[in-house]
């Protein structure tokens, strides 16, 4: 599943834009990251494409088709799912509820939840041991596996994830890039934010850089890779 954006302009309330005009393309089966300093708009831009914002111009394509209008629901059920850098998950249930949570939100059969479920752990074995304890139990890293467990509830296509390694230690953080990874070779399109830059885009096929709400560079991963230095200085420059 391919996405595209097309002179997308979004914010949080009306007339005034975070987003101005941004044109993204996210592949099949690869791994976009968006960069940029702090207030850039990533977050802006995932929640527009994933409907938490609404389009105030341009248009959001999924594989080819206009989904600007649709809600969350209906975005949803094309193959979408979104991981917010907080999670979002239910602090005081188990693992095993939070995971099964969004198949019973908007509901899927009994039968297809508990066969879902049992796809998706063998995924994440290392939190088996864990699915009878409060998820505010847990780590920030096992959190992040329990969120990124609970999207695949919905066997997504595309996945849209924002700063997955924010508050994680390195190790950690290097996991959860394995996890992501993986799921790029199971045929899945991945599209992320990162504040960690380099590690971001070790695992990345193609960068776009967000400043000020526009795209003001963007290219494969080495070709952005080369000129990283220069890019993370001039926003240091614009502080």
């Amino acid at each position: 599943m391919s996405l595209r954006t097309e002179k997308l302009v979004s914010g949080y309330l009306p007339g005034i834009a975070i987003l101005n005009g941004v044109n993204l393309e996210a592949p099949k089966a690869q791994i976009t990251l968006i960069i940029g300093p702090n207030g850039s708009g990533k977050s802006t831009l995932l929640k527009t494409i994933y409907g938490l914002l609404k389009a105030f111009e341009g248009s959001i394509h999924l594989n080819g088709k206009d989904v600007t209008n649709l809600s969350i629901r209906e975005r949803i059920l094309m193959g979408m799912s979104y991981i917010p850098q907080d999670n979002q998950l239910f602090p005081f249930l188990s693992v095993k509820d939070n995971i099964k949570i969004s198949g019973v939100i908007i509901g899927l059969e009994k039968a297809l939840i508990e066969k879902r479920f049992l796809e998706v752990v063998e995924i994440f074995g290392e939190i088996k041991s864990h699915f009878d304890r409060p998820v505010v139990q847990l780590s920030g890293g096992q959190q992040k596996i329990v969120a990124i467990a609970r999207s695949l509830m919905l066997n997504p296509q595309i996945i849209l994830l924002d700063e997955p390694t924010a508050g994680l230690s390195p190790k950690i953080a290097q996991r959860i890039y394995e996890y992501i990874s993986n799921l790029k070779r199971e045929g899945k399109t991945l599209i992320l934010t990162e504040q960690n830059v380099k590690e971001g885009i070790n695992v990345a096929d193609y960068v776009y850089v967000l400043e000020q709400g526009t795209v003001t560079n963007q290219g494969p991963k080495r070709a952005v890779e080369a000129q990283l230095e220069s890019i993370v200085a001039s926003w240091l420059l614009k502080k």
